[in-house]
């Protein structure tokens, strides 16, 4: 049995509020009626919306504004011309020079355009978009002496008054009414068909390329595809119009999926339950072969390297040949071959995600997916549906098929928790149970998905300490910590700072975009980089020679000295000057770092070397020191 028709109709006023009760009760139908103010119709339509109406109906600007914030049909009822003439007459005995406010949409305006042609009657019109226009189409109309004006709306119909203006509100009459009324009524009947037809034809597109069996309200089978009539061996013709005991054992009533085996074929078969236009049950039976099903998986886990849910990094592309990385990675690689968790420590800019991406890449999982998730980067409500996904119409602004979570999408491979230590106390407990039982709900949803997933977790916190604070769960933190790895931070792998030097300046010169020109480091400019502590790691020293390679070529101080101005600079007074290429200071000028006045001395005296392009004897008489002091100065 088809639900009732339910509509709606928002009315401005207590006149249109009446006339259209008394179109209700005179034809016996059934609709709602809301009076209501005009800043209050959108609160009113969205809860409309939420209430299962599947029809709103309104005068033109009302349903201007209402049909921005619902789904739903939003039909405006537009005065016909016969509505429109008697208003005229009325007013054209109130006054000779009559007004038109209306809003402003083309059918309003061609029905006053047809209406002058036909009365020939001298009408102003004047239109308005939204309600300040309004308002200043009412004054306009009282500047320019207007004795009548005809509105559509009790607001203006207020404000002319309060201007002693005469007023004549037009209203649809009650053909008009129930005109769009029926109109209404259409539109429902035409929604639904187009809805049934839509999801009919989409629950069997979303099985086509499996084998499909439709069986009517009567229990006679009147779909079968391709797919289905190979696997049951018979020609398609044999099996449709027959009873759905031609298939009564792949059948199984309580409608869960199960595993039949037929010949050669092991099938996974699925039940559902549809209601056809009538309102009666039909059934569709879906046969799934297993062999199909592991080419799904490989297809998927092909899309999941396209969506870019893949590992890029491999051990070989951790720089560094100290024997504490050493140490890491031949941990890393042990641990690779385990399906037990992992959880890896270090500070921050390490390179943890490195040794993630790359345990994935050793791993038999390595053609699986690898996900990765920032815990830290998320509300608490947004990272508890990102986790697990939600089904459709879990919450307001949902996806209408809702949303596979990371972990699903995690399958048969690898999920990587950077920054655990920042879950949230309450969804660690949640989180503890997909990691025990190795399945997962979705918000909103009752059916339990299991998952064949290999958890590696990371963070730069002490959980032991957040485990003593009560900021952490133990039981989380003994569940992650199966497996152990701690990567150095730079400062204990000092040695491997050359290396990643001459790696990053590789890198940057290769840039593309913005490529910059290797620099050749000194020892001593080697030395001031492994005499800094690199509190940032890798991660530091990588910005670093970034911006060194970059402002090298245009500062006017030694690399040594633009070295300690870059690294110290937030906690000294030093500063230096850059300059563009082909640019000067000055042709009388120099620049130098401000510093101890040895290092300043030494720097001016290299600096107007450079400067001047002379010889030694020549700028030590420019200087005005004898050439054994100019030495002396050079080599202090």
């Amino acid at each position: 049995m088809l639900n009732p028709e339910k509509i709606a109709l928002i009315s401005l006023s207590t006149q249109l509020t009446r006339a259209v009760q008394k179109i209700r009760d005179t034809t016996c139908t059934n609709f709602e009626i809301i009076e209501a103010f005009l800043d209050e119709v959108v609160t009113v339509a969205q809860e409309l919306e939420q209430n299962k109406f599947e029809i709103i109906l309104a005068l033109p600007y009302t349903s201007s504004i209402v049909k921005n914030y619902v789904q739903i049909p939003v039909v405006p009822i537009y005065t016909d011309g016969l509505d429109l003439m008697k208003a005229v007459y009325k007013a054209k005995k109130l006054g000779p020079k009559i007004a038109y406010v209306a809003f402003n949409q083309e059918k309003i305006r061609n029905d006053f355009e047809n209406l002058l042609s036909i009365s020939g009657i001298d009408i102003y019109p004047y239109y308005y978009k939204n309600q300040f226009e309004m308002r200043d189409s009412i004054r306009q109309v009282y500047e320019d002496g207007i004795d009548v004006v005809i509105v559509t709306g009790t607001c203006m119909k207020h404000m002319a008054e309060k201007m002693g203006m005469k007023t004549i509100k037009i209203e649809p009459g009650n053909d008009t009414l129930l005109e769009y009324l029926n109109k209404a009524y259409d539109i429902i009947a035409l929604n639904r068909r187009e809805k049934e037809r839509t999801r009919r034809l989409q629950t069997i597109i979303d099985m086509i390329s499996d084998g499909i069996i439709n069986i009517d309200q009567h229990g006679k089978i009147n779909v079968v595809n391709t797919a289905a009539a190979q696997v049951l061996n018979l020609p398609r013709e044999q099996i449709i119009g027959t009873s759905r005991d031609t298939i009564g054992s792949l059948i199984n009533e309580n409608g869960r999926s199960i595993i039949k085996t037929i010949g050669s074929s092991t099938l996974i078969v699925n039940k559902a339950k549809i209601l056809n236009e009538a309102g009666q049950i039909e059934e569709i039976i879906a046969l799934k072969d297993v062999t199909e099903i592991q080419r799904l998986e490989r297809l998927v886990q092909r899309e999941m390297k396209q969506k870019g849910l893949v590992a890029k990094y491999t051990f070989n592309d951790i720089i560094g040949q100290s024997r504490a990385i050493n140490r890491a990675i031949e941990k890393a690689r042990l641990y690779a071959s385990s399906d037990s968790n992992i959880l890896i420590t270090g500070e921050t800019g390490t390179g943890k995600e490195l040794f993630a991406q790359s345990i994935h890449n050793t791993s038999n999982r390595s053609n699986g997916p690898f996900v990765a998730l920032n815990c830290a980067t998320l509300p608490e409500s947004l990272l508890e549906s990102e986790l697990f996904g939600y089904e459709p119409g879990t919450f307001t602004g949902a996806r209408k098929g809702g949303k596979s979570g990371l972990f699903e999408l995690s399958h048969n491979g690898t999920i990587f928790l950077d920054e655990i230590g920042e879950i949230p106390i309450s969804l660690q407990a949640k989180l503890l149970r997909v990691i025990q039982d190795k399945e997962v709900r979705r918000l909103g949803g009752e059916k339990v998905i299991p998952m064949n997933v290999r958890i590696v977790a990371a963070t730069n916190l002490d959980l032991e300490d957040a485990v003593n604070r009560g900021n952490f769960r133990a039981d989380m933190y003994y569940r992650l910590n199966v497996l152990s790895i701690k990567v150095p931070p730079l400062r204990e792998r000092y040695d491997d700072i050359p290396l990643l030097v001459n790696f990053f300046m590789d890198k940057f010169s290769r840039n593309h975009t913005n490529q910059q020109e290797r620099v050749n480091f000194t020892d001593d400019m080697l030395q001031s980089l492994l005499s800094y502590r690199w509190p940032g790691n890798v991660r530091e020293l990588e910005n670093f020679i970034e911006k060194f390679m970059y402002l090298y070529k245009k500062c006017s101080i030694s690399g040594v000295n633009l070295i300690k101005s870059l690294l110290y600079d937030s906690t000294s007074q030093s500063s230096y000057t850059c300059v563009n290429p082909g640019e000067n200071p000055g042709e009388d000028m120099v620049s130098i770092r401000i510093g101890p006045l040895k290092e300043m001395e030494k720097e001016l005296i290299h600096n107007v070397a450079l400067k001047m392009n002379i010889h030694k004897n020549k700028l030590a008489e420019i200087l005005g020191i004898s050439r054994t002091t100019l030495w002396k100065k050079l080599n202090s």
